[in-house]
């Protein structure tokens, strides 16, 4: 959601690793939000490799689609 702020606990951990990686210029907020991106995706190409989206007959480029788009409107 806009302007949702990161919970303190994952917040401090995002604080740390982009310490420990020399990223200054990002946000822990968008640290989060882009993970939480790529664990979406990483599942859908999981559902995806795995046959269970095509079994469904679903087209996973609209399930990808979709996811973001919903990434983009949430900014």
């Amino acid at each position: 959601m806009p302007g949702t702020a990161v919970p303190e606990r994952p917040a401090a951990q995002f604080r740390e690793w982009m310490k420990h990686h020399g990223i200054e210029d990002v946000s822990e907020a968008v640290a989060a939000r882009t993970t939480m991106l790529w664990a979406h995706l990483h599942g859908l190409v999981g559902l995806e490799i795995e046959g269970n989206v095509g079994s469904m007959g679903i087209d996973p480029a609209a399930l990808y689609e979709t996811e973001l788009e919903g990434f983009v409107r949430s900014l």
